[in-house]
């Protein structure tokens, strides 16, 4: 069975998450990013490449240039910059006996982070930490070793929630699917925030906003924690492949049972062919026109699993790890020209080319080709 279309209806919104030789070209552009982004620094050049027969590693990982953000966890520096529009926020902080009885790092990120997160309402999506989540404290925090760094994860949650489910759900999340990417994970802090939100949201690599509704859902938690990584690239690319991971992150775990975990539906040619029979009903429209109304996400993910049914999943997965690798963890947003490239190198006979070709050409240019080629041209290739 697959994941249950009509639960996910109801629960799921987002906004708006070895290796051997690549392609020639694919390399080229690899080296040529990571070169252009470091000002040349040797070390940051060396790239990766993935195979079309090999599902990315961890194995042999050698770029390293993950997001670092400054200024986390610092409680004084937060107070400074939101003295005058979060106030009232940094009173209530402040007041408090566990504030005042000195923080611990747990307790200085829930200060911190919880003053950014506020600072990122406006209004469509708001942002705010309940009164009684402070004076409780009602967080759980744990720093844990992943590949190649370690992981601050901060859940900020809502009384009576189940916390500790929901915390122990994250993390094997998070391990799973840094090990199914083939990429260290891009963030070394990680906040959830739970609360009265309308939607489920990953916001701007820090912080990821659960509605009540779906503080368990193991379909959700692995969406948005997928957006970790496919957040660089148009909107039905990256809710697409959120699903997918998700799916796949779901699948393993799965498998593995780490200590707690119960499972889940989760099969990907089951969500495939569930959502492939939902897009027949759907009008005709591209992709790059749909909204999450006009079925954006279930014509996503029907687009990019016929690549991968085209191109096989190994290959999928590769090209997947390449076009992450692309972005430069997030720094670079990539447009569908890219992307097409990318799943064209790991289309190994001019048949799939063909077949990956006319999915772009149906779904994503509206033509036969000409708007690609006129890219091409652009780009002088």
């Amino acid at each position: 069975m697959g994941l249950p279309e009509a639960k996910l209806d109801t629960q799921r919104r987002t906004h708006r998450c070895g290796l051997t030789k690549a392609p020639a070209l694919l390399l080229a552009l690899l080296v040529a990013l990571a070169v252009a982004c470091s000002g040349g620094d040797d070390a940051a050049s060396e790239i990766p490449a993935a195979s079309v027969d090999a599902t990315p590693t961890l194995d042999g990982l050698s770029f390293n240039r993950p997001q670092q953000r400054n200024g986390i966890g610092d409680v004084d520096r937060a107070f400074d910059r939101y003295e005058t529009t979060r106030a009232d926020l940094i009173a209530k902080f402040k007041v408090q006996p566990w504030f005042q009885d000195g923080l611990d790092r747990a307790e200085s990120l829930f200060v911190e982070r919880g003053l950014a997160f506020a600072a990122t309402g406006n209004g469509v999506r708001r942002a705010n930490i309940r009164d009684e989540t402070i004076e409780r404290k009602l967080i759980k925090y744990e720093k844990f070793e992943l590949h190649s760094r370690e992981l601050e994860l901060l859940l900020i949650y809502e009384p009576g929630q189940d916390g500790d489910k929901q915390f122990a759900l994250m993390k094997p999340m998070v391990e799973t699917l840094e090990s199914i990417v083939g990429v260290q994970y891009p963030e070394s802090v990680m906040t959830i925030v739970n609360g009265a939100f309308e939607i489920n949201d990953f916001s701007d690599g820090q912080f990821i906003r659960i509605a009540r509704c779906c503080v368990v859902s193991q379909f959700i938690l692995a969406h948005e924690l997928a957006h970790t990584y496919w957040s660089m690239a148009p909107s039905w690319f990256n809710e697409g492949m959120a699903d997918i991971y998700a799916v796949f992150t779901l699948e393993r775990l799965n498998k593995e049972r780490p200590p707690g975990w119960t499972p889940v539906p989760a099969d990907i040619e089951s969500h495939f062919s569930s959502r492939k029979a939902r897009v027949e009903r759907l009008p005709e429209m591209l992709l790059t026109r749909r909204y999450a109304s006009d079925g954006l996400y279930e014509a996503a993910d029907v687009f990019l699993l016929e690549i991968r049914k085209q191109i096989g999943d190994e290959a999928f997965k590769a090209a997947a790890h390449d076009i992450y690798a692309l972005s430069d963890y997030g720094r670079v947003n990539l447009r569908e020209k890219r992307l097409e490239d990318v799943f064209l190198q790991y289309a190994n006979s001019d048949a799939k080319r063909d077949a990956v070709s006319q999915l772009f050409n149906r779904q994503i240019w509206g033509d036969n080709g000409e708007r690609y080629r006129e890219l091409q041209e652009l780009a002088g290739e």
